[in-house]
């Protein structure tokens, strides 16, 4: 037994002198991986990363790549819960994600000049229309998402101004994510959520400039064709020009400048059904009308806007850690793998701004509904599947998913209302016409 011990310690030695003599150190263990994610495309990659507890702590890395780890959520023993991680890839394919030593340094951001214009009615029809204007602050605040030697990220809550004077309700955000190379994205974002007063829905349209050159334009009307009629329920159009989620104002008849949200489109084509915005609309036949771009109250939107010539990598996720780390369900390669509906962006289209893509907008309308799950219908397919139209579908829903009239804050935009600050807190129209219960300004 002595001879055995002592051979296995002579072994032991060679092979670390072995090591030594091979390369001066030890031969180490490859750190294990932990995801495994492709890049299809070259660029700038931020991406979101999901970990069982133990498996990282600090930062991860991608390949051999300089890595930027921005943990946002921890599991009780420290390791990563879920990180946002960046990276440069200049070579497209399959990259290994594991766990990796924070790099150091920073840099000063080049910050975009930024101006957001709009050009908002301040009654309705045929109102006086005001540019109401913001513009980018060129310093770095203080509310940071990303910060490391890569990338940084921050926001700026403001108002849009006419004549230095805030807009009585509408407010919006800047967020801008700065990489070292001074590329830059531009987040813009417009929202209608405050509980004041004067709070409303508002036509407008949108100019969003970057670096004095138009990035983003959008009408504030377009001329409606076909013959509107109505009764006490709602309004009858009689045309195929309109999409689930449009907004039009009717421009004559006993009831012009009234907006109404079209709810339904007959399957036979031709007419579409339309719920008012108000609860007794009279009877009209043959009344002009036009397609507005709306921005209800309690709701949101935003625009990704990239400059000084950003190029953003393709990232195709692995899942796995995220199904492991209990984040994402392991659905079953069942699920439907085609998308629901084609990604229409352009002008009142589905997924324009305060478009709705195939969300019903009528709240209260029953059926089969892919929106109505623990996990909306097109995350269980990205999830499954995990293909490239997925993907667009996924992401263009996220997009547009503020556009949906759910939101409230307080007079305080940053600062959403809460059941415990207001318990009487009520939003049920009828409550309010009958004189009772607290209330939302605009509803």
């Amino acid at each position: 037994m002595a001879k055995a011990n002592k051979l296995v310690a002579v072994l032991a030695a060679a092979a670390l002198a072995c090591g030594f003599l091979a390369g001066g150190m030890p031969t180490a263990h490859a750190a294990p991986t932990l995801a495994t994610y492709s890049f299809t495309s070259p660029g700038w990659a931020t991406f979101g990363i999901a970990l069982p507890q133990g498996e990282a702590t600090g930062a991860v890395q991608v390949g051999s790549l300089p890595t930027q780890t921005d943990v946002k959520n921890a599991w009780p023993d420290g390791s990563i819960r879920y990180a946002i991680v960046t990276t440069h890839v200049a070579t497209v394919g399959a990259y290994d994600i594991t766990e990796g030593s924070a790099p150091t340094g920073t840099f000063t951001p080049v910050i975009p000049q930024a101006r957001l214009t709009l050009t908002a009615e301040t009654a309705g029809l045929g109102s006086t229309v005001l540019p109401y204007v913001s513009d980018l602050p060129n310093t770095v605040s203080s509310d940071l998402w990303l910060s490391g030697p890569l990338v940084k990220e921050w926001r700026v809550r403001t108002a849009p101004k006419n004549a230095g004077v805030d807009h009585p309700f509408l407010t919006n955000i800047w967020d801008v994510r700065a990489y070292n190379d001074g590329t830059s994205t531009v987040d813009v974002t417009v929202e209608n959520v405050r509980d004041v007063a004067e709070a409303d829905g508002v036509v407008y349209g949108v100019n969003i400039t970057v670096d004095g050159v138009s990035a983003y334009t959008h009408d504030a009307a377009r001329p409606g064709t076909g013959t509107l009629s109505g009764d006490n329920l709602n309004y009858t159009v009689d045309t195929a020009d309109l999409v689930l989620g449009n907004f039009i104002r009717l421009t004559s008849g006993p009831s012009a400048g009234q907006v109404v949200l079209v709810t339904g489109i007959d399957p036979a084509g031709g007419s579409i059904a339309t719920y008012p915005t108000e609860f007794s609309p009279l009877a009209q036949t043959n009344a002009t009308w036009e397609t507005v771009l709306y921005h209800q109250y309690g709701s949101r939107w935003h625009k990704l806007i990239p400059a000084r010539g950003f190029l953003a990598a393709d990232v195709v996720t692995d899942f796995a850690p995220f199904v492991a780390a209990g984040a994402v369900p392991d659905y079953l390669p069942t699920v439907s793998s085609a998308p629901e509906s084609p990604v229409e962006t352009g002008q009142w289209q589905p997924f324009d701004l305060m478009g709705y893509g195939i969300i019903m907008p009528f709240t209260y309308a029953a059926g089969a509904r892919p929106e109505l799950y623990l996990c909306p219908e097109w995350a269980a397919r990205f999830v499954a599947h995990g293909t490239p139209e997925l993907k667009t579908e996924t992401l263009a829903y996220g997009d547009i998913s503020g556009n949906y009239c759910d939101d409230f804050a307080t007079s305080d935009p940053s600062k959403v209302v809460t059941v415990d600050d207001n318990p009487d807190y009520w939003l049920d129209p009828a409550l309010l016409i009958s004189g009772g219960g607290s209330r939302v300004a605009g509803v």
